[in-house]
């Protein structure tokens, strides 16, 4: 059993959750569809990890094959990480500005200029 295939699978599966969460609160397709590539990303690093020996001992030398879908995996990660921080800000940006039209329209109607 390789230490970092299963790191790759353990931060694709963080990433995935992250994901859904994201799904949840923002209903975006765009994000289903980062779900899913998450979930078939983690499922085909668990099918290689059961089919990759048959001793399940733990080796973290000889195992620069799995490098890339470590590296991949992070990347993920990362991407959901600024996705969401994106998404929040943008969220935060909105409702500052409908705050803003509320007020600017409650202060225009009370305002004696406007009769």
């Amino acid at each position: 059993m390789s230490l970092v295939l299963i790191i790759s699978i353990l931060i694709r599966l963080v990433a995935l959750v992250w994901s859904v969460v994201l799904l949840r609160r923002l209903r975006d397709w765009r994000i289903g569809f980062l779900s899913v590539i998450f979930a078939l990303m983690a499922a085909r690093q668990f099918l290689t990890l059961l089919t990759e020996s048959k001793s399940w001992q733990l080796s973290v030398t000889g195992h620069a094959v799995e490098l890339p879908g470590l590296v991949v995996s992070i990347m993920a990660f990362l991407a959901i990480v600024l996705l969401d921080r994106q998404l929040s800000e943008q969220q935060r940006s909105e409702r500052a500005l409908r705050w803003s039209e509320k007020w600017f329209r409650t202060v225009d109607a009370t305002s004696p200029l406007t009769a």
